[in-house]
């Protein structure tokens, strides 16, 4: 609850942190006279009577970027999620706003049967209130795209990060923060001072001319648009050195991981970090690699390391993708 503002939940399914960020940022760069506080799941700014909340993972929030790539322990299927998402929406205001990525048809779902205000953003659709175009590459090596805001354009924004998930992000920051009367002029430099997060698309650094990038992806969907957006930033081939993460998840999807993994020119899938589960016999990563065309598994971090040196060329990018150690390695390599 917010008792002397107003107050906005931010939801992703995936993505949240990132999602937070950059809302964080489109309202700090305000100068609007107002204060603001920032609640979220990995780290807070104190001060302020307009709380902006970002509530994780298995609570519906009312900002909505939903994507259900996986069932998490808690809910029993695909309908159990969207209703804990509806539940969610029906205790904002009378006179509040649900904020709605159209592209994500799960999130059409949710709401539509709400009788709150919807808005809605998007990159497919020019039928939204809040909708990207024109999505480029820029000179600096930025993703930058046009914002219109009920069919006028109302800002160019270039964001650090690659990637239309990234642009969907965005675009949702932009219609929350117009909600509260911020001036186009100043989101655009909120978005645009964001950087990134740790572990999202993080560059890590080089080594022989090979750029080495570490990602927390580690569901299909999440792999997709990492991967995507390495081929829209790299120069050369995209190498992803993917550890699974957990024996379930990887037994639950393992031809939905070799597809997504599939994207990149060249795959080498570790072991599976078993987090909380002990290994019972029935999945191994060779079970993901079997299904590939482009990938290799090989089970020590040591060898993936001298693979990567011996066949990488300059120009390359290299992933170490996943939510286990994996990023270890993309340390070591930017060490030698």
């Amino acid at each position: 609850t917010c008792n002397a503002g107003q107050g906005i939940a931010i939801t992703a399914k995936r993505n949240s942190g990132t999602n937070h960020i950059l809302k964080r940022l489109s309202f700090q760069k305000s100068g609007d006279g107002l204060r603001y506080s920032f609640l979220t799941g990995f780290h807070m700014v104190v001060g302020g009577a307009n709380l902006i909340a970002a509530t994780l993972e298995i609570i519906a929030k009312f900002l909505l970027h939903i994507v259900f790539d996986l069932l998490l322990d808690y809910f029993t299927d695909i309908n159990h999620i969207i209703s804990a998402f509806e539940k969610f929406t029906r205790l904002n205001a009378p006179e509040g706003y649900i904020i709605v990525c159209s592209d994500d048809k799960n999130c059409e779902i949710v709401v539509q049967n709400s009788d709150k205000k919807v808005i809605r953003y998007g990159i497919i659709s020019k039928n939204n209130d809040f909708y990207g175009e024109n999505i480029r590459i820029n000179a600096e090596g930025r993703t930058e795209f046009d914002v219109y805001a009920y069919g006028e354009k109302v800002a160019s924004v270039a964001l650090f990060m690659p990637g239309e998930h990234n642009v969907r992000n965005a675009l949702g920051a932009f219609a929350a923060a117009t909600v509260l009367g911020i001036d186009p002029k100043v989101i655009k430099a909120g978005l645009e001072s964001y950087t990134g997060t740790k572990r999202r698309f993080e560059k890590l650094g080089t080594v022989q001319g090979i750029t080495v990038v570490d990602d927390y992806a580690h569901h299909p969907t999440e792999i997709e648009s990492c991967l995507k957006a390495a081929r829209s930033a790299a120069k050369g081939n995209v190498w992803c050195v993917f550890q699974p993460h957990t024996y379930s998840r990887t037994k639950a999807f393992t031809a939905d991981f070799a597809i997504a993994l599939s994207l990149a020119d060249k795959t080498i899938v570790a072991d599976v970090y078993p987090a909380r589960e002990k290994y019972d016999g029935t999945i191994h990563s060779c079970d993901v690699v079997g299904l590939m065309k482009n990938g290799i598994y090989i089970n020590d971090f040591g060898a993936i390391e001298r693979y990567i040196l011996k066949n990488a060329k300059p120009d390359d990018m290299v992933i170490t993708m996943g939510a286990g150690d994996i990023f270890k390695l993309g340390y070591s390599l930017v060490k030698k």
